[in-house]
């Protein structure tokens, strides 16, 4: 690649007339193969390059692709233009991309060798054109408001690398790019050499750099300027934009009028304009002030005639001078070395750089290895220091080991005498529990005697209880008969009413509903006239626009708000007789189905009343019969009773028993274990002497 003509790379600088130079410069030459912005099929290669991280970027298929797509035409020379390939993309969701000085080595790799241009800007003016270019992009592409000029400029500038304003320094990105290619392949042009000096001086400087001949149709064409700012209608529209409301109304405008006719006529009248306050304004002179000063310098560059901040010019020292000098003559050596020299030049000056970076990672990790070797002697330290508190831990649970043993022995030898004692005590309880059982079953014996006299004198007094009920009974049977019937009578006289009152209801219910029907079909009617109405108005509104273009605008807004509020209004009108006539309906459906509730309710509690006297005299009858059989059970159950209550005793006294049987031999096996604890801890005594030493 060393042997093609150099590659001419515009990388920036954004609203600095990039625009303009790619659709009326670039885009316009024969004699040039222009691959840059709008990319068309060429725009895979420099979203790589802008995009790609590098674990994702395969520098072998970029250049297949430049070769193949970039120079294929060997007789033109190259020229690329994007000014996102060292600034962010000035949209609301803007994509990620890689740092500058990724793009700038790949660029170096890819199309060295390689001029370089930068179009400039007063930082003054810089600013506040990409806040008004972001913010026209954020509204009307995304709906999304962006805060005030001077919270905006403080919010970016608190950040460590800020997306819109990390070139705020113009000197510091031309620098490095400069170290990169060569500074004599770098050529800085500010915007205001065009306002200045002319289109023709700014162009032919251009021209000059990159060896092409200026025309007459290149000035005509480049004089018109492209993306200028947005107008202050543009400026209202985007800071409603944001609103719901004001939103519905802007689209159903754009679908009326047609997106290019509403954007040319919000695009006319005065341009907006944003100001930086005091502060801010003098903010940015001291940040930008000295990059400016040493640009215009090493550029030679009269940035003091366009009005741009600068530092006072500091005195040269004679090693600046003698650096100067040395710099002069390595820029005369260079210019008669070869490409590939050149390019050896430049992988010396990396390998350079890589060299001091392992001799810093080298130094860190000498550093690193001294702590770690520290760390480990205060561990050593911490390990001794355990160890001695161990031994000592060692040594007092052995003392408490053996005072426990003691322990033990004499807690065993308690518990032997109590098993004794509670041996005796038990014997004594099971001969009195003997005697008292003995009392308890002939006591039992004299009360079931008792009992079957009471139940037998009980069932007689029974027996005589029923014949007086059943003749009870038979009397209230006949009553119940006769009020039945009463009650049939009067359900029969109310439900000819009910159904009467129902029939007069429905006619009144149809009546109404036939009034309804002919209002709302009249209130159609006059919505439907005064739609057309309202139609013929807009037609002559829209006559009214054609005539006088600049109250177009207003007068459309007026009509459409009535005619939505009156037409909403309508609409609401319609909606709150239909709801009345539903409200209506549905109250006289619900007064019907009300009545035909009662009345069920009604017949089911008579029918349910009848039901329930039934039901009492079965009940009655059942009660009785029920209760003589209760006490047989009762008896029955107490004669269960007495002899599960014989039983439970004697089952208690062969539990009792066997309780002290299991009792005994658990003290035998707590003895047992207490002895194998002690043994176990002698021998514990015995491998722990040795750890005590250590």
């Amino acid at each position: 690649m060393s042997t093609r003509t150099p590659t001419y790379i515009h990388v920036g600088f954004t609203n600095t007339g990039t625009t303009n130079l790619q659709r009326n410069f670039f885009s316009h030459r024969n004699d040039i193969f222009y691959a840059g912005e709008p990319f068309d099929e060429r725009g895979g290669i420099f979203t790589l390059i802008r995009y790609a991280e590098d674990y994702k970027y395969d520098e072998s298929y970029v250049k297949r692709l430049c070769r193949q797509q970039i120079y294929k035409d060997s007789a033109k020379k190259v020229v690329i233009s994007d000014e996102t390939l060292c600034d962010s993309p000035q949209l609301y969701y803007a994509p990620y991309v890689v740092p500058r000085d990724l793009i700038a080595r790949r660029l170096l790799r890819l199309f060295y060798p390689a001029k370089i241009i930068f179009t400039i800007r007063n930082q003054e003016s810089y600013v506040p054109s990409m806040y008004l270019n972001l913010k026209r992009n954020s509204a009307f592409l995304a709906r999304m408001p962006v805060p005030p000029l001077s919270s905006w400029y403080k919010g970016m500038l608190s950040q460590f690398r800020c997306a819109y304003l990390q070139n705020l320094d113009f000197q510091e990105i031309i620098s490095f790019y400069g170290q990169l290619f060569g500074r004599e392949n770098i050529l800085v042009l500010p915007l205001e050499c065009l306002v200045v000096d002319g289109v023709t001086n700014y162009l032919q400087r251009l021209c000059g750099f990159m060896g092409l001949e200026l025309s007459e149709g290149d000035a005509a064409r480049f004089a018109q300027p492209e993306n200028v700012r947005m107008s202050v209608r543009q400026n209202d529209v985007a800071e409603l934009l944001g609103d719901d409301r004001f939103f519905r109304f802007y689209f159903d405008l754009e679908q009326s009028l047609g997106g290019e006719r509403l954007n040319r006529l919000l695009d006319e009248g005065e341009r907006t304009n944003a100001v930086l306050a005091v502060d801010d304004l003098a903010d940015l002179r001291q940040r930008v002030a000295s990059g400016n000063r040493l640009l215009a310098d090493e550029h030679d560059l009269d940035l003091e005639r366009y009005g741009y901040p600068l530092a006072a010019r500091k005195p040269a020292s004679p090693r600046r001078q003698s650096r100067t000098s040395r710099a002069g003559q390595e820029g005369r050596r260079t210019s008669s070395v070869t490409p590939t020299e050149e390019l050896d030049g430049i992988l010396e000056a990396e390998r350079n750089a890589y060299a001091s970076q392992i001799e810093e990672l080298q130094t860190g990790f000498a550093e690193e290895r001294r702590a770690v070797l520290a760390r480990i002697g205060e561990l050593g330290a911490t390990l001794k220091a355990e160890r001695d508190a161990y031994a000592g831990q060692i040594g007092e649970l052995q003392t408490r080991l053996e005072a426990e043993h003691d322990a033990f022995v004499g807690r065993i030898r308690e518990l032997e005498d109590a098993r004794e004692a509670e041996r005796g005590a038990y014997a004594g309880q099971i001969s009195e529990l003997q005697a008292r059982l003995d009392a308890e079953r002939d006591a039992f014996v004299a009360r079931i005697t008792e009992l079957e006299g009471t139940l037998e004198a009980e069932r007689g007094a029974f027996a005589a209880r029923i014949s007086e009920l059943e003749g009870t009974v038979e009397a209230e049977r006949g009553a119940h008969t006769a009020r039945v019937r009463d009650l049939e009578g009067i359900l029969e006289r109310e439900r000819d009413a009910f159904v009467a009152r129902i029939t007069d209801l429905e006619g009144t219910l149809e009546a109404e509903r036939g009034a309804f029907i002919a209002r709302v079909t009249d209130l159609e009617g006059t919505l439907e006239r005064e739609h057309d109405a309202f139609v013929a108005r807009i037609g002559e509104l829209e006559g009214t626009l054609k005539a006088d273009r600049g109250a177009h605008a207003a007068q459309i807004s007026e009509w459409q708000a009535r005619f939505e509020a009156e037409r909403d209004a309508f609409v609401a009108r319609i909606t709150e007789f239909e709801g009345t006539r539903e409200t209506e309906r549905r109250a006289h459906a619900d007064q019907i189905s009300e009545r035909q509730t009662q009345f069920e309710a009604e017949r089911d509690a008579f029918v349910a009343r009848n039901t329930d006297l039934g039901r009492t005299l079965e009940a009655e009858r059942d009660a009785s019969v029920a209760r003589i059989r209760d006490l047989e059970r009762t008896i029955e159950a107490e004669r269960g009773a007495h002899a599960g209550r014989i039983g439970e005793l004697q089952a208690r006294s062969e539990a009792d028993r066997d309780a002290f049987v299991v009792r005994i031999r658990e003290l035998e096996e707590t003895l047992a274990g207490e002895i194998r604890i002690g043994q176990f801890a002698g021998y514990a005594l015995v491998r722990m002497r040795p750890l005590a030493k250590i």
